[in-house]
């Protein structure tokens, strides 16, 4: 009996100790070299796949799952429920809703001028850059470097510029 309690202890030990992860459905869609990193932004809840269990790791990010994200990843919880919105094309009630209103309280998004947020569109390169300038609060680069694609006064070039100053992007 006594080493069947011993057995049972070291079973349960092992299994607290080391979570059982729940892998994604579509595991072997990702290549080999992303998979630690998506394992840890999903133990930090900062990523946690979709309601049929897939991680989709080729799929492209929508404007509304970049703030989700940004939240998460800075730590901020997000009331839920029925939020106030400005945008047209955000129901008060949608899961993005929240993360979208204090997005733009906080000053990291502003919307089209058409009244709209576009929270289905993807996401651009310039777009994540000038979310990620303003919601860690990283002071506009002066500097220019050279990307040729670049114009040095368009609205996302102090953006790009200073993902590059941080080492956050580099040239190709």
């Amino acid at each position: 009996m006594k080493i069947k309690k011993i057995a049972i202890g070291l079973f349960l030990s092992l299994f607290l100790a080391f979570p059982v992860h729940a892998w994604f459905v579509d595991e072997s869609e990702a290549p080999l070299w992303a998979r630690d990193s998506i394992e840890k932004v999903e133990q930090k809840n900062i990523m946690t796949g979709f309601g049929d269990r897939t991680f989709r790791p080729n799929a492209v990010l929508n404007r509304a799952e970049a703030l989700v994200l940004l939240f998460r990843i800075k730590g901020i919880d997000l009331e839920k429920g029925a939020t106030r919105t400005k945008f047209s094309d955000v129901p008060r009630n949608a899961w993005f809703s929240p993360a979208v209103t204090e997005a733009v309280d906080r000053g990291w998004v502003k919307g089209f001028s058409d009244g709209t947020f576009r929270p289905g569109n993807l996401l651009n390169r310039v777009e994540w850059a000038t979310h990620l300038m303003r919601a860690f609060e990283m002071q506009p680069d002066e500097s220019r470097p050279d990307f040729d694609d670049i114009p040095t006064r368009s609205w996302y070039s102090a953006a790009v510029f200073s993902l590059y100053k941080n080492g956050l992007i580099r040239h190709y």
